[in-house]
């Protein structure tokens, strides 16, 4: 069977849709499927970069300048000259494809928090969600949360729609701080941090983390400072604009940071904090507690069904509370063993491979 794979976020900085593209790629790897897969991207070396010298799949780079281009004319005119049985989009797909599609939806933030976007990007993000779900035979969903938004979003037969998780990557382990002091130099990072990753925009409610964390700087004296590491959005910039001055020599933004180094910046940390207002999924928490890295995140559906009682749940909404949480970390070793353990137990659940083989079902299932 041949089988195309969109998947043109990788080598762009994207956070979780990069690593679901490269865990899904990887992935498929492990399982030696014996079907032929052609990789559409928009670069050649960002796949090759981010996948073994010996992969199998024949790649397809496509306007690699342009997103708009990729889309409304590259992707079509490269899936009419291909062919394959099926495509998958791991995001969003172009509006033409010949071909049976299948499509992952990792959440309808466009539809439940449309305020949060630019509105040409939400206009964008709707209208190919929209059409995505529409054309698609099968959707994969990252969560139970994410499958019950779309079935009452859009009244999807539900048998249409298939949860499958994501996967850890295997460089997150708890292996120690070992080659962590170049990285903090690297990065001018302190030496006791508390971690936020993830992008800097509205709906990862990063205002009220650092009004949380004022607080317990200011009160309580805490020693640490606060790391954010994740792209900085246009749109997500005056969040943190009016806490510039006052937090300027305790607040660190790295930036976009490697996933190859990031394992190493969370085992670095003595907590780990995710206070987002709404996610499909919510990978970094997960990530944290495979490196043994106690977490504090928010109470939403999504990651109370990815975490469990593997971490402290807060009102992302309640500062008050986010702030107690953190404190209750930063003093109690006992519940920060306690977090641990239940973190490494939770996270050796998910792996790559199992998202892999679950896809490979549904693309068996699609093309039989």
């Amino acid at each position: 069977m041949r089988i195309g794979i969109i998947a043109d976020r990788l080598g762009l900085a994207t956070g979780g849709l990069e690593t679901y593209e490269r865990g899904l790629l990887q992935g498929l790897i492990d399982l030696d499927t014996g079907h032929d897969f052609e990789v559409y991207c928009s670069s050649r070396r960002a796949v090759e970069a981010n996948l073994p010298a010996d992969h199998p799949y024949r790649i397809h780079p496509i306007c690699a300048k342009s997103a708009w281009l990729r889309f409304a004319i590259g992707l079509p005119l490269a899936l009419v000259k291909t062919q394959l049985e099926i495509v998958h989009a791991c995001f969003v797909p172009p509006l033409i494809v010949p071909q049976r599609l299948i499509v992952t939806v990792h959440d309808l933030f466009p539809f439940v928090h449309p305020h949060c976007l630019p509105w040409p990007i939400e206009l964008r993000l709707k209208i190919l969600l929209r059409t995505a779900l529409r054309r698609s035979v099968r959707i994969i969903a990252n969560s139970e949360t994410t499958k019950q938004d779309i079935i009452n979003w859009f009244q999807i037969d539900p048998a249409r729609v298939k949860v499958i998780h994501l996967g850890v990557d295997k460089q997150y382990h708890p292996c120690g701080s070992d080659g962590l002091g170049p990285i903090l130099d690297r990065y001018n990072l302190p030496e006791r941090y508390i971690l936020y990753v993830g992008r800097i925009e509205p709906r990862k409610n990063i205002g009220r983390l650092l009004q949380a964390y004022r607080w317990l700087r200011v009160h309580k004296k805490i020693p640490h400072r606060l790391v954010l590491v994740g792209r900085i959005e246009p749109w997500g910039r005056r969040e943190i604009e009016d806490f510039s001055s006052f937090l300027s020599q305790d607040v660190f933004f790295t930036g976009y940071v490697p996933l190859t180094l990031l394992p190493y910046i969370y085992r670095g940390a003595d907590a780990f904090v995710f206070p987002s207002l709404f996610e499909g999924f919510g990978l970094p928490p997960l990530e944290a507690m495979a490196c043994g890295t106690p977490v504090v995140a928010s109470r939403i559906p999504s990651i109370c069904e990815v975490v469990q009682d593997a971490a402290i749940l807060v009102d992302p909404h309640d500062q008050e509370g986010l702030a107690a949480a953190l404190l209750q970390i930063l003093e109690d070793e006992r519940l920060r063993q306690e977090l641990r353990e239940r973190g490494l137990r939770r996270a050796a659940l998910f792996s790559w491979k199992e998202t892999a083989r679950k896809t490979l079902q549904v693309y068996e299932e699609v093309a039989g």
